[in-house]
């Protein structure tokens, strides 16, 4: 009696087991756009006609496959943004008659809750991320190419790390995926990033807002090796 006790609980684990890792796990992906671009009010020089569009070249450093950017341009900037899982690379040009500075400890991404994230540039060291930035001077008519990392907010800083999505991707299971604030939820939402622009001392913040579109891709992963 014992014995087949033993051979039950025995088969009950292995079912169980063989369950769990059929499992599914979702990982899914969002188009994300630039929608919109709030102007400074106090700039150094005029400003031409207000222009989102697609281009068609990939980053020119990109590691994430040949993503397609979306450009805006007036009389100061010509800047084209490409947005990966977990940071925006950009390639900007100083079309202006002036030499104009970027802050970068001034740089403020806002996530999907609304919440004003800290972002760093490209080559700064993930053990030191609460150094300041130093400025990058640029001017006229030279480019820069880099990217903005947001970084996901920890009450310890010694815990701050690149682990940040700028939208949930990961889902554990069927319930979570489909619930009301699961995949679907993000669609519509808004990122911004707020980029102020020094021109002859002249603080200018231009406001770069991305749409989150619909899912394109989804992709069921086994539990057991999620």
């Amino acid at each position: 009696m014992i014995k087949k006790t033993f051979i039950r609980f025995g088969l009950l684990i292995g079912f169980t087991m063989l369950f769990a890792s059929c499992s599914k796990s979702y990982l899914v992906n969002y188009t994300i756009s630039l929608s919109s671009v709030t102007k400074p009010k106090d700039a150094k020089a005029p400003y031409g006609s207000y222009d989102v569009k697609l281009v068609e070249e990939p980053y020119p450093k990109s590691i994430e496959g040949n993503m397609k950017g979306y450009n805006y341009k007036d009389d100061i900037l010509d800047i084209t943004w490409y947005i990966g899982e977990d940071r925006f690379y950009f390639v900007l040009r100083n079309v202006s008659p002036y030499t104009i500075k970027i802050n970068w400890d001034d740089i403020s991404f806002v996530d999907l809750s609304g919440k004003a994230v800290k972002v760093v540039h490209s080559g700064i060291d993930k053990n030191n991320l609460n150094f300041l930035q130093p400025p990058i001077t640029i001017p006229q008519g030279a480019n820069l190419v880099d990217e903005l990392i947001p970084i996901k907010p920890s009450y310890n800083i010694a815990e701050q790390s690149y682990e940040y999505r700028l939208v949930p991707c990961k889902y554990k299971t069927t319930k979570t995926f489909n619930a009301e604030t699961g995949a679907k939820y993000y669609a519509g939402k808004e990122l911004s990033i707020m980029m102020p622009v020094v021109i002859e001392n002249v603080q200018n913040d231009y406001t770069f807002t991305f749409k989150v579109g619909e899912l394109y891709n989804v992709t069921f992963v086994n539990k057991k090796k999620y």
